[in-house]
């Protein structure tokens, strides 16, 4: 039988989608310790992978204001270290440079949650809660975000 982990919250994927829902339950005082993240890269998801030469078709300030506004990815105080936050708000910038920062944010989350890499093989439902098979490992959770 895997051996069994345990975790309040799991997120499964490290796409834009999983590091939103990271900042978003640590900005709703979720605790670190609370929380487990999957990805078998963590690489940005797709978004990493595949499109960083392909120009953005949303404006600097609104990806700005998405940075921004939570607090748990800490960008307003490094701004400084992205040529992103120098740009006109009104025009648009490459993918590469959404991934830049999506990649230190990524970077930062795994200093401060635990973190699974691997390739989740499956999820069922039993007994009110998820398990969760990744790396031989069976995670049970009763709160699952994908």
């Amino acid at each position: 039988r895997p051996q069994q982990l345990d975790s309040e919250f799991v997120v499964i994927g490290a796409g834009v989608a999983g590091i939103t829902s990271i900042g978003v339950l640590l900005d709703n005082q979720v605790l670190p310790k609370s929380l487990l993240w999957i990805d078998d890269e963590f690489n940005v998801g797709r978004l990493g992978q595949h499109y960083g030469c392909v120009p953005g078709n949303t404006k600097v300030r609104l990806l700005s204001k998405y940075f921004t506004s939570c607090e748990a990815f800490e960008i307003n105080q490094h701004k400084h270290q992205f040529t992103f936050f120098t740009r006109d708000p009104n025009s648009w910038c490459y993918l590469s440079e959404v991934n830049e920062i999506l990649s230190w944010i990524t970077n930062k989350f795994l200093r401060e949650i635990t973190s699974e890499k691997g390739k989740v093989t499956a999820i069922q439902e039993s007994n009110q809660c998820w398990e969760i098979s990744v790396n031989n490992k069976t995670i049970r959770t009763k709160k699952l975000i994908l």
